[in-house]
């Protein structure tokens, strides 16, 4: 079974990768004493492996998927008389769970970005949106974000614009004083 697809002058990234994923296939196959055969017994313990030695489900399923592209290559060339892999299913992908970051590594993230460089007031915006969109996603809007989404500059005022009762976004401004946020 050749690897190679035949009549090709300059080949894309996207077979490249391809050709590299059945490569690995192979190798595997040798390793472990597997006949380099596209089976579905065989390819499903090649994934089973992937995932054993730590592989994300998303490497798993997409080393999966490409042994399937390649099979129906085969078919399409008449290398192959059926597809062996049509209808095999590949590893389904969890929801990663991210964990929350806690209020004092929040505080700290924004202080890393407190800066007067505009790339550092950029960061620190991107990350207090995110962090009340997050937040506000979960019906958390209140407590945490409000205390970290109120920036304070250099100065003793701030400017903060308010909907619902939630702080939406906040910038400092030297002109308007505290008192006039509530």
């Amino acid at each position: 079974m050749g690897v190679e697809p035949a009549g090709r002058a300059q080949e894309s990234g996207h077979d490249q990768g391809l050709r590299r994923r059945i490569r690995r296939f192979l190798a595997w196959c040798e390793e472990t004493g597997h006949p380099p055969e596209l089976e579905r017994r065989t390819v499903s313990a090649f994934v089973a492996d992937l995932l054993a030695a730590g592989a994300e489900p998303a490497t798993a399923r997409s080393r999966h998927l490409s042994l399937r592209r390649f099979s129906a290559w085969l078919v399409e060339e008449r290398e192959l008389r059926e597809d062996p892999l049509l209808g095999s299913k590949p590893p389904k992908l969890d929801s990663k769970v991210v964990p929350v970051l806690t209020e004092d590594r929040l505080r700290a993230l924004i202080a890393a970005c407190e800066s007067p460089d505009l790339r550092d007031r950029r960061d620190e915006a991107i990350v207090r949106l995110m962090t009340e969109s997050d937040r506000a996603g979960h019906g958390q809007a209140d407590g945490c974000s409000s205390l970290l989404l109120r920036r304070q500059a250099h100065t003793t005022t701030s400017a903060a614009r308010m909907v619902s009762g939630q702080p939406i976004a906040t910038r400092a401004t030297p002109s308007q004083p505290v008192s006039s946020l509530t």
